[in-house]
C-alpha cells in the first residue's frame, strides 16, 4: 500500500504542476509583455509537444533503462523552466523546455503503478492511486490561485508549480528507496 501511495504522490504533484501551470501561464505571459492571444497560443506549445515526447520518453524508458534519470530530469527542468519563465528569463526556451522535456514523463510516472502493486490488486490499488491524484490535484489551483491573490502576481503560482515539482522528484525517491527496502528483505 506504501508504494502505491508514493506512486500515486508522485502522479498527483505531476499533475498539479500542469494544472497550475495551465490556469497560470496566460496571466503571467501577459505580465511579461504578450497579448492574451499570443500568450494563450504559446502557453499551449507545452501540451501539443508533450503528446509525443510522453511517447518517446517511454520509448528512452525501454531503451535505456533508466526509468528514474528520465524522470528525475523531466522534473528539474520543469521546476528550471518555470522559475525562470515565471522571471521573463528565456521565455520561448522554457516553454519549449517544458513540452520536450519537463512534461514529457506522464506516462513513465503513470508506469510506477505496475512496480507498486501485483496483477491481482491492482483493481483496488488504482483506486487508491486516483482517490490520492484526487486529494493532492484538486486543492492544488486553489493554492495557486490564494498564492496569486495575497501577492498579485503570477511568479507566485509559478514558484508554487516549481516547489510541487521538487516534492514529486523527493516522492520518486522514496518511492524508490520503499521499492528497493522491499525487494531487499524478501529472501532469495
Amino acid at each position: 500500500m506504501k508504494l502505491t501511495l508514493l506512486a500515486a504522490l508522485v502522479w498527483a504533484l505531476f499533475n498539479a504542476v500542469y494544472v497550475v501551470y495551465l490556469s497560470f501561464v496566460v496571466e503571467l505571459l501577459v505580465s511579461h509583455g504578450f497579448s492574451e492571444q499570443q500568450a494563450g497560443a504559446l502557453g499551449s506549445v507545452p501540451s501539443w509537444i508533450m503528446v509525443f515526447t510522453a511517447i518517446a520518453a517511454g520509448v528512452l524508458v525501454d531503451r535505456t533503462g533508466r526509468r528514474d534519470a528520465v524522470l528525475y530530469i523531466s522534473l528539474i527542468t520543469s521546476a528550471i523552466s518555470l522559475l525562470m519563465m515565471s522571471t521573463g528569463v528565456a521565455i520561448y526556451l522554457c516553454i519549449l523546455l517544458l513540452g520536450t522535456i519537463g512534461f514529457g514523463s506522464a506516462g513513465v510516472i503513470m508506469s510506477l503503478t505496475g512496480e507498486a502493486m501485483p496483477p491481482e490488486s491492482r483493481a483496488f490499488g488504482m483506486g487508491v492511486f486516483f482517490t490520492m491524484y484526487f486529494m493532492i490535484g484538486l486543492p492544488a489551483p486553489g493554492v495557486a490561485g490564494w498564492l496569486y491573490d495575497i501577492t498579485g502576481t503570477a511568479l507566485a503560482p509559478m514558484a508554487f508549480a516549481s516547489a510541487l515539482c521538487l516534492f514529486a522528484a523527493a516522492s520518486n525517491f522514496c518511492f524508490r528507496a520503499t521499492l528497493n527496502r522491499n525487494a531487499a528483505s524478501i529472501p532469495g
